[in-house]
């Protein structure tokens, strides 16, 4: 059984490197193409490339391939699988040589994601396919810009490929929730930097970021606090008493009420019922453990950079890239 598990492995690296290569080959060309044909992605390309040069020679290896931009043509960026217990909060992680334990599973073929999908669904587990802004390749490559990122307005943009240099710079082996609150913690921080350089400090659009930031903090901590009190729902002892059926019913009602709890808080530019509309559907025990993954260990990182580093966070960037 384990040699089984063992090819089985091997032939998932396999196509993935096959897959791999025909995007990098049909990423050299792909620039000069939408760079000519559409102002407005020639436009994006620009400022992805200002951003990456900027905060790549300055910050961090120059890893990205910011001459390539791989044309998506429409397609979702990847499919990642991401899966949690039934009735408790807590992430389902796969193992993987060289990158240890991680809690998603990412595919390009919908339908690989899909079958993943229904045979962790199969064996009980709360389950989610999600299509994320970006990917890396942790170094091992230098990662073309997808054009599907260039849809993003400036501040978010910039956010994104730092996030995603920040992973091909700092991993660390089996602590996913720490690489995934760092690179977010990193990409917020070196995006306001970025904007502040070319914008200036009152710019309307370094105001509206911070604001949504401050916004999307505000939920994330609503949210995890959420996932504590679910979690304690599902350790009680009336609830462990419940048939599966029942127990079903209770969870439902209990995320309802996270969701209709919203109405409560108090956002800066954030629309409400949007955030219940996009955000807010299918909602399992895998998204409150997504929200731990990436924001769990976020507050630390601040108050590190506000205790230890007066504030500096490029002093603080040093020291955890020497660090990990």
């Amino acid at each position: 059984r384990n040699i089984y598990s063992g090819l089985c492995f091997c032939l998932f690296l396999l196509r993935c490197f096959f897959q791999l290569f025909f995007l990098y080959r049909c990423s050299f060309n792909t620039f000069n193409r939408l760079c000519v044909g559409n102002f407005y992605l020639r436009y994006r390309c620009m400022s992805a490339a200002v951003c990456i040069h900027q905060y790549s020679r300055s910050v961090f290896a120059h890893r990205y391939r910011c001459d390539a931009v791989y044309d998506l043509k429409g397609r979702a960026t990847a499919y990642v699988v991401q899966a949690a217990e039934k009735y408790r909060v807590k992430k389902y992680v796969w193992k993987f040589p060289v990158v240890g334990k991680l809690p998603y599973k990412g595919y390009f073929d919908e339908a690989d994601a899909k079958k993943e999908a229904e045979s962790l669904k199969n064996q009980g587990y709360d389950v989610r396919i999600v299509n994320p802004g970006g990917w890396s390749t942790m170094g091992w490559f230098k990662d073309p810009i997808l054009s599907s990122m260039l849809r993003r307005d400036e501040a978010n943009l910039a956010e994104l490929i730092i996030h995603e240099l920040t992973h091909s710079t700092i991993f660390v082996k089996n602590n996913s929730e720490l690489n995934e609150n760092l690179a977010d913690y990193v990409g917020e921080n070196g995006a306001k930097l970025y904007l502040k350089s070319k914008y200036g400090e009152q710019s309307k659009l370094l105001t509206n970021y911070i604001n949504s930031i401050e916004d999307n903090l505000t939920l994330a901590n609503y949210f995890l606090f959420s996932a504590k009190k679910l979690d304690s729902l599902y350790c009680s002892e009336g609830f462990l008493k419940l048939s599966d059926t029942l127990k079903d019913v209770e969870k439902q009602k209990f995320i309802s009420g996270i969701i209709d709890g919203i109405d409560g808080l108090d956002f800066k530019i954030f629309d409400k019922a949007k955030i219940k509309k996009n955000r807010l559907k299918n909602v399992n025990n895998t998204f409150f453990t997504g929200y731990m993954t990436y924001y769990n260990k976020k507050d630390s990182l601040d108050i590190q950079r506000i205790n230890e580093f007066d504030g500096d966070f490029l002093r603080q960037l040093e020291y955890l890239k020497e660090k990990f």
